[in-house]
């Protein structure tokens, strides 16, 4: 676990059997990036690249659309917990 999230901008998983989390760290990325409307400040460039973010989105099952309704339902807790710490 320690690898893949110290490695969790590399262009592959750590280890083929870090796949399926590594995936889910790339969408998880992208996610985030689209909730705070910010880029990622550990990354030394825009993360994730578009090419890896459709490869784990079809490991999932998922695409740009299912990935923007899952957003939409997080926007609000997002909101509600960020007005909760700003207070």
């Amino acid at each position: 676990m320690i690898g893949l999230v110290r490695r969790h901008h590399a262009l592959a998983p750590p280890t083929p059997a870090a796949a399926p989390l590594w995936n889910l760290l790339v969408i998880a990325g992208q996610m985030a990036r689209e909730l705070t409307q910010e880029e990622d400040m550990t990354a030394a460039r825009s993360w994730p690249p578009p090419q890896l973010l459709e490869r784990a989105e079809t490991t999932f099952g998922l695409n740009p659309e299912r990935r923007a309704q899952y957003v939409a339902k997080l926007q609000d807790e997002y909101s509600s917990a960020l007005a909760a710490l700003i207070q």
